[in-house]
């Protein structure tokens, strides 16, 4: 007769608890908070937090692993073509930009762009515009 047995293997680094902790920390959570300058997650940047909280080292893998393990899985943004608005467009040097730094000067903030051009090649979409010392984001 067969009997079923434990799998043998090389047990988690992170107890259930950690690692429900760990999806609290990051599900639909931004990254700021945790002391990370940009607004999107990483594996690094988890693998990091982990250290950090739990003085636990995981590889890149394992991290990966673990997040698939959460239902957390690397998202890619919907490529959108954006029309050209000529008028915003025109408008953008003499209005919005000046109201956008005039604003900042009040709030002795800075202004960061970015964009979406990670690619040779692509040409760069403005898609957020965020203060540092605020919590003022347009997207």
């Amino acid at each position: 007769m067969l009997r079923s047995s434990q799998g043998t293997g090389r047990p988690r680094k992170l107890t259930a608890t950690q690692e429900r902790q760990v999806f609290r920390w990051i599900n639909g959570k931004n990254p700021n908070p945790y002391g990370f300058e940009f607004a999107l997650w990483t594996r690094g940047r988890v693998r990091a937090l982990i250290q950090r909280e739990f003085g636990v080292s995981l590889s890149l893998a394992s991290v990966g692993a673990l997040l698939a393990r959460l239902g957390l899985t690397p998202q890619k943004p919907l490529q959108r073509a954006y029309p050209r608005d000529p008028e915003a467009i025109e408008r953008w040097p003499r209005e919005t930009y000046p109201a956008l730094a005039q604003q900042a000067k009040e709030t002795q903030a800075d202004i960061h762009f970015w964009d979406e051009s990670g690619s040779p090649g692509r040409v760069p979409t403005l898609v957020a515009i965020a203060f540092s010392r605020t919590s003022t984001v347009a997207a």
